[in-house]
């Protein structure tokens, strides 16, 4: 339990963009129906190379363009092509009336190329923060 918690703590975005948890605690679309707006998902894939230790890459997929972060900043494309895996798990999170300008507005000044840092402010960082834009729950939660 304390490794977990030093890899919480260590694996934490350097930032905060989450709300208080009790506001979005019970947020989890897996049993509402779906709504208008524009569909998205969380795609996740292993990682290779990491010597015994798990690590995923994700993204979000807003109306079936994939948004994810990497070095050269935000990135964004009609199809999925972050994840080098052919083992990627898509998973339905909800619907939002965001579109793909808003999300990249809101998450813009946070998320600059050459800001990307591999354990503190990473994919999955972006990732968290453009689920709690649109808004779902932290992927920590997932």
């Amino acid at each position: 339990m304390v490794f977990y918690q030093l890899a919480a703590n260590l694996f934490s975005p350097c930032f905060d963009c989450h709300p208080d948890d009790a506001a979005h605690a019970d947020r989890s679309p897996r049993n509402k129906p779906r709504a208008v707006g524009n569909e998205v998902e969380l795609a996740v894939s292993p990682l290779a190379g990491m010597r015994g230790a798990a690590g995923y890459h994700t993204s979000v997929l807003l109306g079936g363009e994939e948004f994810y972060f990497s070095p050269f900043g935000i990135c964004c494309s009609h199809k999925i092509t972050s994840h080098d895996s052919t083992d990627v798990k898509r998973t339905f999170m909800g619907t939002s009336d965001l579109s793909s300008k808003d999300i990249l507005a809101a998450l813009s000044d946070e998320f600059r190329p050459g800001s990307y840092d591999i354990l503190r402010k990473n994919c999955n960082a972006f990732t968290d923060c453009c689920l709690m834009e649109t808004p779902f729950w932290n992927v920590a939660e997932f």
